[in-house]
């Protein structure tokens, strides 16, 4: 039994088309190679604190917490520290404060670059800035606050 010969062509180029088709199918779910990082600078939460029982130490020190990725560099990092309608710090690096709420705006100034024929090539400078609500927690009960508990027997 002989095939005509359209069929025999057909017979002959399965396999070709089987494999052309797996290769596409291949490409395309490996797609193209993942991109660099970006460039980017991410202004992080200050966390809650909790003051010193020592009454000398009753501050606490805040810092701005930036985190950078990419070709980034960073030019200054701020903060702004307000309580109620007063402003109690203003663009400085760390603030020294006490228990209670505040509202502290942290302030990033960056600049990204690109590398040419090993020279940095930066951009103009870019400003981010975060507002975030903070709270500073008192001291807890001090060890001779405890003297005067008393506990009575069940």
């Amino acid at each position: 039994m002989t095939l005509p010969d359209w069929k025999s062509n057909i017979m002959r180029r399965t396999p070709a088309l089987i494999v052309a088709g797996l290769v596409a199918a291949a490409v395309t779910a490996i797609g193209a190679p993942a991109q660099a990082a970006t460039n980017t600078v991410t202004i992080r939460l200050i966390a809650s604190q909790t003051t010193a029982v020592d009454s000398s130490a009753s501050k606490v020190t805040i810092k701005p917490s930036v985190t950078k990725s990419g070709k980034v560099r960073l030019r200054a990092s701020r903060l702004t520290v307000t309580q109620g309608s007063g402003t109690l710090v203003r663009n400085k690096n760390a603030a020294a404060v006490a228990a209670g709420s505040y509202k502290v705006t942290t302030t990033v100034k960056y600049k990204t670059y690109t590398t040419k024929k090993g020279k940095k090539n930066y951009s103009h400078m870019k400003t981010k800035a975060f507002t975030q609500a903070l709270t500073i927690y008192g001291p807890c009960a001090k060890p001779a606050d405890f003297a005067s508990v008393k506990v009575q027997p069940v």
